[in-house]
């Protein structure tokens, strides 16, 4: 509460800083208060409307509510004005999430010339290569994205996301250990962020615990994670006869 009158008295005190904006959004949107977080980096982008960043994070906070089309036209707003991963591979989750598994192709490889370092980018070209038909590509690109993420998490262990990425990669080339134990530590790391939490009932699909992956698919949701999208990822498609979810899918209202 604190933090957020300080915030709020900066952007009084400067209503034209960006910099001020941009620090009072991304707290709006790490307390996954996204309508909020929506409103001031629309704001943001008018404020700095020749900047790459803030429509990229403007649509990134779109995508995370499940508004698909407002999602893309920031991302491509983004892009004419600064070619960069993020936009690119937020492109590419839209096209895969829309069964456009070529064009998704196209997008993750874009995002990983851009940043070839990124474990995240590496994984969901791993993805698309699956659904294009390349599993051996698949494989090799997600073995690629657990180096990279070793290697990060060498200079940041604290990364819970970075941590959950990791447990779904090592789920996609069968060390289902290795996958439970790094779902179960980013869950220990953080046990409010939804990214963190959807991740880690994707393991639990992935490695066959099907029951425990629909209770913390629940729990995700709950904290803010759109349903809409997981209704749509075939990571979870092995959830999707159990009875559990049918009455989660019933209970979530339209996102």
């Amino acid at each position: 509460k604190e933090a957020l009158e300080e915030l709020r008295t900066a952007v009084d005190l400067r209503p034209n800083y960006w910099l001020n904006h941009q620090a009072l959004g991304l707290f709006f949107y790490g307390n996954g208060q996204l309508p909020e977080a929506i409103d001031v980096f629309t704001l943001l982008t008018k404020l700095k409307p020749n900047d790459a960043n803030p429509f990229q994070q403007l649509g990134a906070m779109h995508l995370a509510q499940g508004n698909v089309s407002l999602a893309r036209l920031n991302f491509e707003q983004s892009i004419k004005r600064r070619a960069n991963a993020g936009a690119f591979a937020n492109l590419g989750t839209i096209s895969y999430y829309e069964h456009r598994y070529d064009e998704a192709v196209r997008e993750y490889e874009e995002a990983v010339k851009l940043e070839p370092t990124v474990a995240a980018h590496r994984g969901n070209l791993a993805d698309a290569y699956r659904k294009v038909g390349r599993p051996a590509d698949a494989r090799v690109a997600y073995l690629k994205a657990i180096e990279l993420g070793e290697l990060a998490l060498k200079v940041n262990a604290t990364d819970a996301t970075l941590v959950s990425r990791l447990g779904v990669y090592y789920a996609k080339v069968d060390s289902p250990r290795q996958a439970a134990e790094y779902a179960d530590r980013a869950a220990k790391m953080n046990r409010t962020d939804p990214d963190v939490l959807y991740l880690r009932a994707v393991v639990l699909a992935l490695i066959g615990q099907r029951d425990a992956a629909v209770k913390q698919l629940e729990d995700a949701i709950r904290r803010g994670y759109a349903f809409k999208l997981a209704l749509e990822d075939d990571d979870l498609s092995s959830l999707r006869s159990l009875q559990a979810f049918q009455r989660l899918a019933a209970t979530v209202k339209p996102q």
